[in-house]
């Protein structure tokens, strides 16, 4: 009887072919050894895998009475298997739920009293402590989340209005591109924001039916501020239309009151669309870290 021919490879490679995986795999392919689950729950397999697969991103769109969409971008819209819906249910009280930010995989909710940090992609939440900061201040002028790298740790910054109790904070402002500029007139609107795009500060503009993006090449670098897209759109099918991200393929992915979510090509032509009742909330990168407080997952 002739022996089964076995394929040996080296936990080298099998580290290497697993930080090219989804996370939902990963998660399930901690059960098959115990030196899998050492590694894939690991803070050094989480950052390696991030670095790896940090283009692999979704949007949360906010949908009425229902719970929140989760859309893989880099898929087609229309495939079922790219979508899942996101339950909300360990938060308090729903109805004024904000996301104050994302980073590193996590999203951080804010529902008028309490904050609460969840990684989607492994069910990880917390509710952080109300601050007494926070509690004693009514008029917040900004709110952010953040990851603060010597420290290993994650940050809820608040912004406050003048006040001599409050904490001492610096406030840096980056000037726009020298041509972010538009035209008013009453029979359109403008549409303009911030946006990441690869990992770079982006700033859109849409004015009349002309759509123009830049990148910042260098941080806080003015005259690094480069024009990468511009083209015209039907001003009747994307007349409110807002932008929300770029793809890893150059697509462009918005929001418009007629036929929803879209995604356009970089000349401004209509790929697909999907029709949903809500809006977009945030766009997140999945990730397997945990938070320093709770171990690993």
């Amino acid at each position: 009887m002739e022996k089964e021919n076995s394929v040996f490879l080296p936990f080298e490679l099998i580290i290497e072919i697993l930080l090219r995986l989804p996370v939902k795999p990963l998660l399930r392919f901690r059960c098959v050894c115990k030196s899998w689950l050492s590694l894939i729950s690991s803070n050094n397999f989480a950052t390696s895998h991030f670095e790896h697969t940090a283009t692999h991103r979704r949007l949360l769109i906010k949908r009425s009475a229902l719970q929140p969409l989760s859309i893989e971008l880099d898929s087609s819209l229309h495939d079922a298997s790219a979508s899942a819906s996101l339950s909300l249910d360990f938060i308090r009280s729903q109805r004024c739920v904000e996301v104050r930010g994302c980073f590193r995989g996590f999203l951080c909710f804010y529902n008028g009293t309490h904050i609460y940090l969840l990684n989607p992609s492994t069910s990880l939440i917390k509710q952080i402590p109300d601050s007494p900061i926070i509690l004693n201040h009514h008029y917040e002028l900004l709110s952010g989340f953040a990851y603060y790298q010597p420290t290993d740790d994650y940050l809820i910054v608040y912004g406050f209005g003048e006040d001599d109790d409050a904490p001492e904070m610096t406030i840096s402002e980056i000037a726009l591109p020298d041509d972010f500029i538009f035209s008013y007139s009453n029979n359109y609107s403008i549409y303009y924001a911030l946006l990441e795009v690869g990992g770079l500060i982006g700033a859109w503009v849409k004015d009349l039916n002309t759509v123009k993006i830049w990148v910042m090449q260098k941080y806080r670098v003015h005259s690094s501020w480069t024009k990468i897209i511009i083209f015209s759109v039907d001003p009747d099918l994307h007349k409110s239309l807002d932008i929300v991200c770029l793809t890893k393929c150059g697509d462009i992915v918005g929001i418009n009151d007629v036929v929803g979510l879209v995604k356009l090509n970089d000349k401004g032509q209509l790929l697909e669309s999907l029709l949903f009742d809500g809006y977009a909330l945030v766009v997140y990168t999945e990730s397997l870290f945990s938070l320093p407080s709770t171990g690993q997952t």
